[in-house]
């Protein structure tokens, strides 16, 4: 079964609670499993936080809509009237360098790509779309 859901979310980092929430009815709705459950809870929260972060303009708000189609959850994030930011296009962290030669920056969409199948992007109509896409694991039998 096809499931489809969105709303909208104040763009500020306070909104995070509200967005766990929702993203909780969501995963225990559809009877998705724990080790996705955390990639997909994961990814919205550092996709959102980079949106309020470093996002220059825009609304007040971002859009987050989840889908299920078959073996797979859609999130997709939309910031409206906002600067582009390509996140797949975005250098990937360099982990092999000791922490303290590290730059700051950057972990938190490592560990996004690693956790998520499939990442797009897309900047139409002065909206930034991101959308992840977390094939779900097969149940513990």
């Amino acid at each position: 079964m096809d499931t489809f859901i969105e709303k909208r979310f104040k763009k500020d980092i306070g909104a995070l609670e509200s967005i766990y929430v929702y993203v909780q009815n969501y995963i225990d709705a559809n009877g998705i499993d724990n080790r996705s459950s955390y990639a997909i809870q994961l990814a919205i929260e550092e996709i959102f936080s980079n949106c309020v972060k470093y996002s220059r303009g825009g609304e007040s708000t971002i859009s987050i809509n989840l889908s299920r189609k078959k073996d797979s959850i859609i999130i997709v994030l939309t910031e409206f009237n906002a600067e582009p930011f390509d996140v797949t296009s975005h250098p990937d962290a360099d982990i092999t360098v000791p922490l303290e030669k590290r730059e700051v920056g950057g972990l938190g969409l490592h560990l996004v790509r690693h956790m998520i199948d499939e990442i797009k992007y897309e900047y139409k109509n002065k909206n930034s779309i991101i959308t992840l896409i977390k094939h779900l694991e097969e149940p513990d039998v």
